[in-house]
């Protein structure tokens, strides 16, 4: 069951992911073939615009001539004049370089023109008598084949407007030739502000009107026989999208003007399908593979911690039986104090400590008072309340960092560290004292006891188990003495105890 949620939780996340993922890569597609559609672009652009600049420098170059200076009475072209017109046309490489006067008539060339004739109906001369540069596409009047005039105003210095024009033609085949390049995939082509394509890298789309034009102007233009016989189908496919399918085959289609003429390019570069899915397919892949990745690795992250908290918690545990452990191995199970083990180990260190600082330590070896007799009569269950009792007395009595031990049976081991001038056995007195007046609970009833005690002090020439012996010889004195009393051992002299 939990497999299951985990797995519908990863196929929600994946499908919750993957259409923005597919649409962002989408984007990315489109900007790489962008990108690879102005690469090829770009050099043909760059040639088209160079072209049309020398033409438009050219055109100045005659415009300085001054031809159009001079009063058309008086107006003569000199042989200098000409034969500048010349070397310009054949630096150009074009059919005709010419010059017409205001009202359209040819008055000076090169090449293929017809001076005298009048050309006052053609576009490019009413365009730039209008004071605009033109760059029209048709047939020519005189050769009867596809050119390329570009036409420029000419003024005079004693004139704002213009007095003529400059112009110039070039085959089709040439700008054609531009457009045919061998190492591009897209397809190239020049049009007109109407959207007619007059050169183009493949003859399928010349003479198409690839923008949306109406039926009358489209009828217009076949009656100005612009471009001959020519029967201009309208496509009207390059709208403002992106993107066209022809054919059967998907372009992305970039467009631009030429050196702000009236000339636009466009270009048709082949979207590859077949990478377009392999590339998106890709994608896919790669986000699925790491959304699976990630949900693996949460699910093993999640399950380490789980399995984290386990082993804290079996930690715990095994702590806290250590703990037990070495608390039932150093504290008697009846009264809970410190049993001889557990006493043992701190004693040394208090002993240790006492040397360091040259502080009186006092050990106390504490029996109760005819204990047998209480087994005897009472049982044992009785003893075991007396034993608890003095132990819980002995503990609310003493000081915290006092130590309080049973050592085995019904007797006892204090260790009390002092400072000097302290009366330690008046400690031990007061403590006798204060068990014969408390009478301990029972199972019996209140039961009144006393304890022995016999005392030993710490000396730096004697070992624990001297010590302890001590304790013990005193404790038997006491005994001996008549019981519920403190005796101190031999080793220090009674005269001294105030300095203890």
């Amino acid at each position: 069951m939990l497999g299951q949620l985990r797995f519908s939780v990863f196929i929600l996340i994946a499908l919750c992911g993957l259409f923005p993922v597919m649409f962002v890569a989408d984007g990315y597609y489109d900007e790489m073939t962008e990108v690879r559609a102005e690469r090829d672009v770009i050099p043909v652009r760059d040639a088209l615009s160079a072209l049309l600049q020398r033409y438009q420098d050219a055109t100045q170059a005659v415009e300085a001539l001054g031809i159009l200076d001079e009063p058309a009475a008086t107006r003569r072209i000199s042989s200098e004049s000409q034969a500048a017109i010349d070397t310009l046309r054949t630096f150009l490489a074009s059919d005709s370089l010419f010059v017409m006067d205001e009202s359209g008539t040819q008055i000076a060339g090169s090449g293929a023109v017809s001076v005298g004739q009048n050309y006052s109906f053609r576009p490019y001369f009413q365009k730039a008598i209008a004071g605009k540069s033109y760059v029209y596409p048709g047939i020519g009047k005189n050769l009867r084949t596809p050119r390329l005039f570009f036409s420029a105003p000419h003024y005079s210095s004693r004139s704002t407007t213009p007095t003529g024009i400059v112009g110039l033609s070039v085959g089709m085949d040439k700008i054609a030739g531009l457009l045919a390049t061998p190492n591009s995939q897209a397809i190239l082509g020049l049009m007109t502000e109407d959207g007619v394509v007059f050169a183009a890298s493949s003859p399928a789309y010349l003479y198409k009107t690839v923008l949306p034009i109406s039926a009358v102007r489209l009828d217009e233009i076949r009656k100005a026989r612009q471009f001959g016989d020519e029967p201009l189908e309208a496509a009207g496919f390059l709208l403002e999208n992106e993107r066209v399918d022809l054919d059967s085959q998907r372009y992305f289609v970039t467009r631009g003007r030429l050196n702000d003429t009236n000339v636009e390019y466009f270009s048709l570069f082949p979207e590859n399908r077949g990478a377009y899915y392999r590339f998106i397919g890709a994608v896919a892949f790669v986000y699925l593979l790491i959304v699976y990745l990630g949900f693996r690795l949460a699910a093993t992250l999640m399950q380490l911690k789980a399995q984290q908290r386990v082993l804290h918690a079996t930690n715990a545990s095994l702590l806290e039986s250590q703990r037990a452990l070495t608390h039932q191995a150093t504290h008697d199970p009846l009264t809970d104090l410190l049993n001889r083990r557990g006493v043992m180990g701190l004693l040394g260190k208090e002993i240790a400590r006492s040397g360091r600082h040259a502080d009186p330590l006092a050990l106390g070896m504490c029996d109760i008072d005819h204990f047998k007799r209480i087994n005897d009569t009472w049982g044992h269950p009785v003893g075991d309340d007396v034993l608890c009792g003095l132990a819980d007395l002995l503990k609310a009595a003493l000081r915290d960092y006092d130590l309080v031990a049973r050592m085995g049976g019904e007797e006892f081991l204090l260790v009390l560290p002092c400072k000097a001038g302290v009366d330690t056995d008046a400690i031990f007195e007061r403590l006798c004292r204060q068990v014969a007046d408390t009478p301990i609970a029972t199972k019996a009833g209140p039961l009144s006891i006393t304890i022995s005690i016999g005392v030993a002090y710490v000396s730096p020439d004697k070992s624990i188990d001297e010590l302890l012996d001590e304790a013990d010889g005193a404790l038997y004195r006491a005994k001996s003495e008549g019981r519920n009393r403190v005796v101190r051992a031999p080793n220090i002299p009674v005269d001294d105890r105030s300095g203890v």
